[in-house]
């Protein structure tokens, strides 16, 4: 048996510092916006990205990060419209898609750099409320293809293509 000794006011304090930090993890469409989506023509560099929108796991540099070239994110939105509970869904098209991975894993901020590739592949996300909360996954384009019959330029109004099972393979890059 432990006694504390802690008053009431004490005990309301620390439910609500503990509250604060659940909810600090939690993430939401702006979090996600901000951690993943780029406008569709952008020609960014990972690293300057990360540093300007202060991309984090928690006072260390995030170890890699992808971005989906999705103005607004509202391809991303659109896969998670319908759905008003918490669920995992995965893209039936390819998204252009820039992922990072940092080069020197004993890196602080803000000397965090990244080796990027672009690339066209299927999102595996969670949305939440209709919305996207976190991207879990990603599929990449097949070697054995240079994706060239899916790279060109789309307006937002347009949809994605289905991507050919030759384009995207299924191994996954886990983002937990």
């Amino acid at each position: 048996y432990l006694d504390l000794n802690l008053s009431t006011g004490s005990v309301i304090t620390l439910v609500m510092l503990l509250q604060i930090t659940v909810l600090s993890q939690c993430q939401n469409l702006n979090s996600f916006l901000e951690k993943h989506v780029v406008s569709e023509n952008a020609d960014i560099t990972v690293t300057d990205i990360i540093r300007n929108r202060n991309i984090r796991s928690g006072n260390n540099c995030k170890k890699k990060n992808t971005f989906i070239h999705d103005t607004n994110g509202l391809r991303v939105k659109e896969l998670c419209s319908k759905l008003a509970e918490k669920k995992d869904v995965k893209s039936e098209f390819c998204l252009p898609l820039t992922h990072g991975i940092l080069q020197n894993n004993s890196a602080k901020p803000p000397d965090c750099i990244y080796v990027q590739k672009v690339i066209f592949g299927k999102i595996h996300i969670t949305c939440e409320n209709k919305e996207p909360v976190h991207l879990i996954a990603l599929s990449k384009p097949s070697s054995r293809s240079n994706g060239s019959s899916i790279h060109r330029t789309l307006n937002s109004s347009e949809k994605l293509p289905k991507c050919p099972a030759v384009r995207c393979f299924h191994s996954a890059v886990l983002f937990r």
